[in-house]
């Protein structure tokens, strides 16, 4: 008899990080990829969340283009001179990729 070895691990793991997420969601599929809400979203979701946006997006790198075009279509009192500092110093500092929630912070630092 060969005694069973300490890490060895049995059935399916509750959250499957062992296969991708679907790129499309149905209901059909029950396995937890890692991606639910948690209960505190189910009673108040964000208002990010009727726009079908999630916290991942905001982590998301995005271009200066997109980052003006975004600030500017919400109306923020910032010029382009100030967003193209901002969006240089957040590259600077993580290696060139720039984020909404990054850009935002290093944004209301300034202020």
């Amino acid at each position: 008899n060969i005694p069973p070895e300490d890490d060895r691990a049995f059935g399916i793991p509750n959250i499957r990080t062992d296969v991708p997420p679907p790129l499309v969601k149905s209901v059909a599929d029950y396995h937890n990829y890692g991606n639910e809400p948690v209960g505190g979203e189910l009673i108040a979701p964000s208002h990010f969340s009727q726009l079908d946006i999630n916290e991942g997006d905001f982590l998301k790198p995005q271009s200066m283009e997109q980052i003006k075009s975004l600030f500017h279509a919400i109306n923020t009192p910032f010029g382009d001179d100030v967003l193209e500092q901002v969006y240089q110093e957040v590259a600077d500092r993580d290696e060139g990729i720039v984020s909404i929630a990054s850009f935002r912070a290093s944004l209301f630092e300034r202020l």
